[in-house]
């Protein structure tokens, strides 16, 4: 679910050309998650009817998704060498949509379904969006909910609730069981606040070994610093002597 990582983007400059300080975009995309407690019906509801749309035209996902990118909406995707990401090319008759060829089939499938969540959830996505005020913040939070419906359409609510259950939350396995990275698996499991069928109230942050905190959410209660570094006795450190490894 890296969408933070590319809606931070290559900005060094304090302001944009809105007059927004970036560095309060962010931090109003995090309010408003918060806000939110990052579950928002209607994406979920346009994400259900379009996996029923996309399973019905083939049994394996991405085949689906391609399909439904082509047939509905004239779009046909294909291999590209490219850095790490997409690229949208029109046609007169059409258009092409190049993805990375460097791109783990998860990667490639999360970037396809945040392209479709752009063009078929469009509505439900504007609507939310005008909560925001004028400045980055629109722009970042299309790009926030448009992954936010990528992870909906690739592990649907209730399948996915379903499995976190059986599986006692394995991150690993849930990975494998819906073609999904670690971290969209860790993303979806901060959404799961339907009422009546609510997942574990949990906290996420995203850290570099310095302390600086990219990403943050929480459900559980704990504070998540928005200035500075976090605690450096927090344990979460220790995963970076161990890469590949869960720190407990």
């Amino acid at each position: 679910y890296d969408s933070f990582r590319q809606l931070k983007g290559p900005s060094p400059s304090p302001a944009t050309e809105g007059g927004e300080p970036y560095h309060l975009a962010t931090d109003r995309i995090s309010d408003f998650l918060q806000e939110h407690a990052n579950h928002f019906p209607t994406l979920e509801a346009a994400a259900e009817r379009l996996r029923a749309e996309i399973d019905a035209m083939s049994e394996e996902f991405g085949a689906g998704l391609r399909a439904q990118l082509f047939n509905v909406f004239g779009i046909e995707v294909r291999l590209a060498s490219l850095p790490q990401g997409i690229a949208l090319s029109r046609r007169s008759n059409g258009a092409e949509l190049h993805v990375s060829d460097l791109l783990p089939a998860e990667s490639a499938n999360f970037l396809l379904a945040h392209h479709l969540g752009q063009i078929a959830a469009a509505t439900e996505i504007e609507a939310l969006v005008t909560e925001l005020p004028e400045g980055d913040a629109p722009a970042l939070g299309r790009n926030v909910l448009g992954a936010y419906f990528a992870a909906a359409l690739i592990m649907p609510y209730a399948p996915f609730l379903k499995a976190c259950r059986e599986t006692r939350y394995d991150i690993e396995r849930l990975g494998r069981r819906f073609g999904a990275s670690f971290e969209q698996v860790c993303h979806r499991m901060t959404t799961l606040q339907r009422p009546g069928a609510m997942g574990i109230p949990m906290h996420l942050v995203r850290t570099d070994i310095a302390g600086n905190i990219s990403k943050r959410f929480s459900l559980s209660g704990i504070h998540i610093p928005r200035h500075s570094g976090a605690c450096p006795r927090w344990n979460v450190y220790s995963a970076f002597l161990n890469p590949e490894r869960i720190s407990v």
